[in-house]
């Protein structure tokens, strides 16, 4: 895109594939957005272990699951 934001989309076809479903990775002129258009978290893993996680409640898990504070850090 020469305006605007660049897109990659990765949708299926039981969540839905308009371009308000899936998974976004978007580019501005100066930032990078990862975009879940689902009801659901982002997972970050590394060595086949999660080690981070972004909840659809906005909440941020690192080295935990429990999710009732807004950030948690255990380890």
């Amino acid at each position: 895109s020469t305006s605007g934001s660049a897109y990659i989309q990765l949708t299926k076809s039981s969540t839905g594939t308009t371009s308000q479903d899936g998974f976004q990775i978007a580019m501005g002129a100066s930032q990078v957005n990862l975009i879940n258009r689902e009801n659901g978290s982002i997972v970050f893993e590394t060595n086949n272990a999660e080690k981070m996680r972004l909840t659809s409640g906005g909440n941020l898990l690192i080295g935990g699951t429990s999710d009732t504070d807004k950030l948690v850090v255990s380890g």
